[in-house]
């Protein structure tokens, strides 16, 4: 019984091994579900040289954007 245990074990650790370096090896997106908070490594200020109001923002929450991405456009404040 003993060994069969561990013969189960050691292709279970095979598999997920397996899996894991295919992932790699083919660039898979690897998905996992868990509880808990994620936190940004870092933060950044953003800052218009001019001042304003917001007339519309284009992102959202969670959104990702790149540099010159446009954010918000402004309505000059007079």
């Amino acid at each position: 019984m003993h060994w069969f245990l561990c013969l189960v074990l050691w292709g279970c650790f095979l598999a997920l091994t397996g899996g894991l370096v295919l992932g790699w090896v083919l660039e898979g997106d690897i998905t996992v579900r868990a509880k808990g908070a994620l936190r940004p490594t870092s933060r950044h200020l953003v800052k218009s040289a001019i001042d304003g109001h917001f007339d519309e923002v284009c992102v959202s929450a969670g959104d990702r954007v790149a540099e010159d991405d446009i954010l918000v456009v402004l309505s000059p404040q007079g």
